[in-house]
């Protein structure tokens, strides 16, 4: 399962879904990688696949990604 995480963390950076998960959730770049614990510079070049997490920091920012578009989903039913 963990090499299935990386591969859909490491497609979700490269497609640039990653960034729009976090957009679309009102979660600033700073609030994001605050979160992670890494800087802000090192979360923008994750985002746009420029470099890669570790495998522990990318599956934690793949947690904080799915927990966000679960919540940023959840909300659009909300009418």
């Amino acid at each position: 399962m963990r090499c299935v995480d990386l591969a859909r963390v490491r497609r979700l950076a490269r497609s640039g879904q990653a960034r729009k998960i976090r957009v679309a959730g009102d979660v600033s770049l700073r609030e994001m990688a605050r979160d992670r614990g890494v800087d802000p510079s090192t979360l923008a070049r994750w985002e746009t696949a420029r470099t890669r997490p570790s495998p522990d920091a990318a599956l934690r920012w793949l947690d904080l990604l799915l927990r966000i578009e679960a919540t940023s989903r959840s909300m659009s039913h909300v009418s």
